[in-house]
């Protein structure tokens, strides 16, 4: 499968860098559209030999997207897996109706989608051991790291509650990530738990100054 051809359907930037982080890795070509619309478009242009569709989609959503793919002349075999927010069974039910092979909740799981990208593309992924490597932090994901933590610096020594509720957002961001930022939001955290709230602004300045 090295250099078989991945579509990505995602309107959510720092999503899009994630996934296509994590399919380069393993050798793929990934062509990436921001909505439906794009997601078809690409689909006739490119022929795509796997879709990773995101249900949720400005305009014209992911299920209808899936269903217009599927009236395309030769599109009707290509393997699709849906993604979304969305756990519940129906939602999941209604992609596979619309014509999903595959359906995943996000936030997407290597562990999980790994097996389907080697059962739908034949099991020749280049590098097997990049399914739990650490990536790169996205640039967009970086961003708002960033923005979180200059918020915590804002926010007064005696909400605590609300630092610590910040501090381990930040760390459910880093997961699965190599960035030092994980360190810096556990030591947000650690100065709370040590009535050192105080001290958060300069270890958060010094952190982003670096």
């Amino acid at each position: 499968a090295q250099g078989s051809r991945v579509l990505v359907v995602e309107d959510i930037q720092k999503n899009r860098e994630m996934i296509q982080q994590i399919l380069e890795r393993l050798g793929l070509e990934v062509t990436l559209a921001c909505d439906g619309e794009e997601g078809v478009e690409q689909t006739i242009k490119k022929h795509p030999e796997l879709i990773l569709m995101d249900l949720h989609l400005p305009g014209i959503d992911g299920l209808e997207a899936i269903r217009r793919i599927r009236k395309l002349p030769k599109c009707g075999e290509i393997p699709i897996i849906s993604f979304s927010a969305d756990a519940f069974h129906e939602q999941q039910q209604r992609a596979l109706e619309a014509g999903a092979n595959e359906t995943l909740t996000k936030p997407l799981n290597r562990q999980k989608l790994y097996p389907l990208l080697r059962k739908y593309l034949k099991g020749k992924l280049s590098s097997e051991s990049a399914v739990t490597e650490l990536l790169p932090l996205p640039s967009a994901l970086a961003a708002e790291i960033r923005k979180e933590f200059e918020t915590i610096a804002e926010t007064a020594p005696f909400k605590s509650v609300q630092i610590v509720q910040m501090a381990e957002n930040i760390l459910e961001h880093c997961r699965g990530y190599d960035t030092p930022y994980r360190e810096v939001a556990e030591q947000v955290r650690q100065h709370v738990y040590s009535n050192h709230t105080r001290n958060i602004p300069g270890l958060i300045e010094e952190a982003l100054s670096n």
